[in-house]
């Protein structure tokens, strides 16, 4: 997210609507839980990536090693438009717990 005082800098200084390249690499990072409509309003022309967080990892003690979810990121709108502006998206995987059931998989030679 990026703060007001910059937001009002960016409304004002057309030259920021199209930089005509970004030296660094700038990431955006976008959670599940915000709406498409806050995706629409992102200044992707700042961006080089985005993170869309998360996929979580399925750490049930019968997992395979996929995951328990992704939160649709791929169909979602941010994915759409930062891909539309040459971004490249990230999926941020995340597992905050019971770690050693999928350590296990990993152990025992499957593949994740």
């Amino acid at each position: 997210m990026i703060g007001k005082e910059f937001i009002q800098l960016y409304k004002q200084d057309p030259a920021l609507l199209k930089p005509k390249s970004l030296s660094k690499v700038i990431y955006g990072f976008h959670p599940y839980w915000l709406s498409d409509a806050t995706s629409s309003a992102y200044y992707y022309s700042l961006l080089t990536h985005i993170a869309y967080f998360s996929a979580e990892v399925d750490n049930s003690i019968s997992t395979t090693g996929g995951f328990s979810t992704t939160h649709s990121w791929s169909s979602t709108q941010v994915v759409n438009y930062a891909q539309s502006c040459g971004l490249k998206v990230h999926l941020t995987i995340v597992m905050f717990s019971n770690h050693s059931n999928v350590l296990r998989i990993v152990h025992t030679g499957k593949t994740l």
